[in-house]
């Protein structure tokens, strides 16, 4: 079964000049032979292309960051509950015989709001922790 016209990157030559591509681009933006590279296969047939370690750094800087922004679903749990307890005072303040039937329902929003800023500082410790 015939899998169509060779692939001209499987040619010795260029090979060769994606080698030359390489070495001058990594003179270029400053890359020495004594930094750390890692070798990965680019295709199923062995062509290897080499890549930096910074990858590794950038990985770890994106887990920070995610973490970081998840965390404002914290702060939205710390708004919301003020609200809810807000709205409280101020139904009871109005209507000072209803507080136990209010109570019983700001305890179930404090709940569900708490419950919101969990779910947002699980997600921060599972960005920051997992592999």
């Amino acid at each position: 079964m015939p899998r169509g016209p060779p692939d001209p990157g499987d040619s010795p030559e260029s090979r060769m000049a994606a080698s030359e591509v390489y070495t001058k681009t990594g003179r270029a933006l400053g890359v020495t032979d004594q930094d750390e590279v890692l070798w990965t296969p680019s295709r199923p047939h062995g062509t290897m292309v080499k890549t930096p370690q910074l990858h590794c750094g950038n990985i770890a800087a994106a887990k920070i960051l995610g973490a970081g922004l998840a965390t404002i679903g914290l702060a939205g749990a710390g708004v919301g509950v003020g609200l809810v307890f807000a709205a409280l005072i101020n139904s009871t303040s109005r209507n000072p015989s209803l507080r136990p039937q209010l109570f019983s329902y700001t305890i179930l929003g404090f709940a569900l709001t708490e419950a919101i800023g969990l779910f947002a500082l699980m997600m921060a410790f599972l960005l920051l922790y997992a592999a």
